[in-house]
């Protein structure tokens, strides 16, 4: 016949199977909530984000209009460049020269003579 010590240790041994089992379940509830924070907190991010990419378009649209009165400046300062590029290249390529190179410094040019007829 069990004694009450021989309860007492069965409720004890219970108690510590039931008490265990709720501290890992409590356990295991805190795990499954520190994952789900990562999914949340990366929907917040990407939504923060999202909202700074459809604001896009409107920022390009009101960048537009607010700097087409300087399109004409900068379409000036583009076309002179291009005559800048035009003239370099000219400069740099001797149209006199069939070999495209010019004489060494120090070295003499080779002059022919001009033959005029009539």
């Amino acid at each position: 016949m069990p004694t009450f010590w021989d309860s007492s240790i069965r409720f004890d041994l219970l108690m510590s199977d039931t008490i265990g089992d709720l501290k890992m379940d409590r356990l295991s509830e805190k795990l499954k909530a520190a994952g789900a924070v990562v999914g949340r907190q990366t929907a917040k991010i990407e939504a923060r984000a999202d909202a700074l990419i459809a604001r896009e378009a409107e920022i390009e649209a009101r960048t537009d209009k607010a700097f087409s009165p300087h399109e004409a400046v900068l379409d000036d300062a583009g076309r002179g460049l291009d005559d800048l590029e035009r003239k370099l290249a000219l400069l740099s390529n001797d149209p006199l020269d069939g070999s495209g190179s010019s004489p060494a410094v120090g070295q003499a040019a080779t002059f022919l003579p001009i033959v005029r007829e009539g």
